[in-house]
């Protein structure tokens, strides 16, 4: 845990002189409460993943959907999927904070202001994510209501039922508030963009730091997807997967590329409006340089020529550097990983095809 996060977890959430203005979510609660276990964080991600899963399994068993001892793919994903909603929060919550970090030598600002941008970075505000936690209760259970059939609920007795309504309220309540904060995030990553008083074209660093963030924030949804699809492959052969599946499938690759590019597209513009200018002060030198060349060519001066001659070479290669200046505010490493990502649901979606149609069913 770094100093800043050390700062943080001592300071009051709510305390009106502290960091926060604001008091922090039950989703940043538990993920504190977490962090604060005995051991390595990741043992307590794997243990509560094999609970779950196994919950999940026995739901299916108690309700005679599958024979008990019958493993379904789909049950184990979904039972995994809470626990590493929680750890993609906690992690990328980690990477907000490092690309601040690297950021702060583009835009001015103390120490108290750092220490309230990371708290802005990476803590929820209480009441919105306690209202959209409480919505999602009753959306749950009405779809129980109007399509028992289609919410895969027959059979269950009353506990087995209220086991799978908790279990999907926390699920979707998770994931929504993760979507909030996410939106919340990257709103904030513009913002401190536009807050950069000069831009550099020649030290960039600073101002790449974000892609890191807004680029693992897309990986991640990319590989939920794909997940989801490597533990379903049912849904390729049925009726539902072009309602369903299909959306998802192309949807969702969509929306990573919006929540990689988006935040970063008003430090593009700005890097492009400086790289602009660069041409303009570089002709102005050539101008110069070339009036200075024909001057000497004139007066057959070779020896006078050949100053303006080097000078001209030089300012040609000037160009050259001037025009291969990056106006994307992310490293080719960062562009070739998310690139990478984005294959993922298409690969997975390629594969379970090829194997449906090659394997006897």
């Amino acid at each position: 845990m770094s100093a800043s996060e050390v700062e943080i977890a001592a300071t009051p959430y709510a305390s009106p002189g502290g960091i926060g203005a604001y008091p922090p979510s039950w989703l940043n609660r538990l993920l504190r409460w977490i962090d604060r276990l005995p051991g390595p964080t990741w043992w307590f991600y794997l243990a509560f993943a094999v609970v779950t899963a196994i919950l999940g399994q026995v739901i299916f068993w108690r309700a005679g959907i599958q024979p008990v001892g019958q493993i379904d793919p789909a049950q184990v994903f979904w039972g995994v999927y809470l626990p590493a909603q929680l750890w993609i929060i906690g992690y990328l919550d980690g990477v907000a904070r490092e690309a601040l970090t690297a950021f702060r030598p583009a835009l001015e600002m103390s120490d108290d202001e750092a220490r309230r941008l990371e708290y802005e970075l990476t803590v929820i505000p209480a009441l919105p994510a306690l209202i959209i936690g409480l919505a999602v209760l009753p959306v749950t259970l009405v779809g129980y209501v109007v399509d028992p059939v289609a919410s895969g609920i027959e059979g269950y007795d009353a506990i087995t039922l209220a086991a799978r309504a908790a279990s999907e309220w926390f699920v979707g309540a998770v994931l929504l508030v993760f979507v909030y904060h996410t939106l919340r995030q990257l709103q904030l990553v513009s913002r401190l963009h536009a807050r950069v008083g000069r831009i550099d074209l020649f030290q960039p660093r600073p101002l790449y730091a974000f892609s890191r963030l807004t680029s693992r924030t897309g990986m991640a949804l990319l590989v939920l997807i794909a997940s989801g699809l490597a533990a379903s492959p049912g849904f390729l052969t049925s009726d539902v997967f072009w309602t369903i599946w299909a959306p998802w499938l192309i949807g969702v690759p969509v929306l990573a590329i919006a929540v990689f590019v988006v935040p970063l597209y008003g430090m593009h513009l700005r890097l492009a409006a400086a790289k602009d200018t660069v041409p303009g002060q570089a002709n102005l030198r050539l101008r110069t340089i070339l009036d200075e060349l024909n001057a000497a060519a004139d007066a057959r001066d070779v020896a006078r020529a050949e100053g303006p001659q080097k000078l001209l070479s030089g300012q040609l290669s000037q160009r050259e550097v001037h025009a291969r200046l990056p106006t994307w505010p992310w490293s080719g490493a960062t562009l070739r990983a998310f690139l990478s990502a984005l294959l993922l649901p298409i690969a997975v979606f390629l594969i379970q095809r090829a194997l449906v149609t090659l394997l006897p069913s």
